[in-house]
């Protein structure tokens, strides 16, 4: 729909959006398919992405010693199978390197 009305893009927001969100992520079981963010699409083909992500954890794991309860919640995250909590537990590394 072409944005040009208020009724038309609030009829968007709350339903074809809705509407599609639903389709993709319950019925088609494919949620990367209705993202706009396909970073986990990515991962999930590429070997040398999940690769790289695991040298950079079992590179830096060793940063948060001295936090233990941080340590056993990245460890948490980065054994997680979503794409996007093991990359929180990467960013967490990664500030850990660059500010400690």
């Amino acid at each position: 729909m072409k944005p040009n009305a208020h009724w038309k893009t609030q009829f968007g927001d709350q339903f074809l959006k809705r509407g599609f969100k639903i389709v993709t992520d319950k019925v088609l079981k494919s949620p990367q398919s209705g993202s706009m963010y396909p970073y986990g699409f990515y991962f999930e083909k590429d070997l040398e992405i999940q690769k790289y992500y695991q040298n950079y954890f079992e590179e830096n794991i060793n940063r948060l010693e001295n936090y233990p309860e941080l340590l056993t919640d990245v460890k948490e995250l980065f054994s997680a199978p979503d794409f996007h909590l093991k990359s929180k537990a990467v960013n967490i590394l990664a500030i850990f390197k660059l500010y400690f």
